[in-house]
């Protein structure tokens, strides 16, 4: 091959790993010949594994490259100082474990080495936070997939209300706090839990200030033993403790019945003294009265107070015989 000089020679564009370069090799004597030659692969095989402060590929500056920290381990280092290393796993650790990739279990850490989730975010004091920063005027959402199926979503608009939507809006709250159940219903899991009312002024005497009840429904007023009735029907509601009871009762015959009690209601009364009703329909009684008002006589049995026109205070003469019909109700209190 005849003597060209190198800037001469055709520019090799994708060299091969047996591809040759020509070598001076400035350790041999100064009459020795120094012309060498080495393949492609071979001089990149031999880089040294350097440091963070001197890494083997450097660029300007020579404390700013790519170096090898150990066996199969690659690393990138800025101003003397390793930021990125990949280890022999496939493992990623960005400044001191800031970011970290899990190759194994593909998963990403944020302030963790071990995540235990496929984003798992780590504070190394205080709160764990992440933020979502829309465009100006706009919003922010999470959005929940079952593969590429959308689930729901969790969305604050620019006006700062939070909507929770699963396919369709189910709850909102506005950006003045007020929370609205858009559909379906608020379930307390819990009993004895509620909602909690203790942020209101209260009286000397509070006990409670949970709203842990409200149920309403049906009951069937009775007389007991072989009374038989046209029509006997009841309705309840309950706010906390506070239960409200109406009833109809309708009898055909007596027979074996209690013809001062009535039975049946829905909770027991927890104070007798304090339970207080009213009628608004009385046909066929079993004694003449110009007043009767059902209340509680036990637990679980409600008497009928009343009074002849003879009688100055209440009385509870019988009330209930064949054909007996009342309309009436009863406010009272239940554990």
């Amino acid at each position: 091959m005849a003597n060209r000089k190198i800037s001469d020679l055709t520019a090799l564009t994708t060299p091969a790993t047996g591809d040759l370069l020509p070598i001076v090799d400035i350790s041999e004597a100064a009459a020795a010949d120094k012309n060498k030659k080495i393949t492609f692969g071979e001089l990149f095989a031999s880089i040294p594994a350097g440091i963070a402060a001197a890494p083997s590929v450097a660029f300007e500056g020579y404390n700013t490259g790519i170096y090898s920290p150990g066996a199969d381990q690659v690393a990138i280092s800025t101003n003397g100082t390793g930021r990125l290393f990949v280890d022999a796993s496939g493992n990623v650790n960005i400044d001191s474990n800031t970011f970290y990739v899990d190759a194994a279990n593909n998963r990403v850490g944020i302030g963790t080495t071990g995540p235990g989730t496929e984003l798992h975010v780590a504070a190394s004091s205080g709160y764990a936070e992440l933020r979502l920063a829309g465009a100006s005027g706009s919003g922010a959402s999470v959005e929940f997939y079952n593969s590429a199926t959308q689930l729901g979503d969790i969305f604050i608009d620019p006006s700062n209300n939070m909507v929770f939507r699963n396919a369709t809006e189910r709850m909102r709250i506005n950006s003045a706090g007020d929370v609205s159940i858009v559909t379906g219903n608020l379930i307390i899991g819990t009993a004895g839990k509620g909602i909690d009312f203790s942020a209101d002024g209260s009286a000397a005497g509070m006990t409670s200030e949970l709203l842990d009840d409200y149920e309403e429904g049906t009951w069937t007023p009775s007389v007991g033993g072989t009374a038989t009735y046209n029509a006997r029907t009841g309705n309840y509601v309950k706010i906390g403790k506070v239960v409200y009871i109406d009833f109809y009762i309708d009898i055909i015959l007596i027979g074996t019945g209690s013809t001062t009690l009535m039975t049946g209601a829905p909770f027991n009364c927890t104070n007798t003294a304090v339970s207080a009703g009213s009628t608004s329909y009385q046909a066929n009684l079993a004694t003449a009265v110009v007043s009767l008002a059902p209340q509680f006589n036990s637990s679980t049995q409600i008497r009928f107070d009343n009074r002849t026109a003879a009688q100055d205070t209440a009385s509870q003469n019988a009330v209930f015989k064949n054909s007996t019909a009342i309309y009436g109700s009863v406010t009272y209190l239940a554990s």
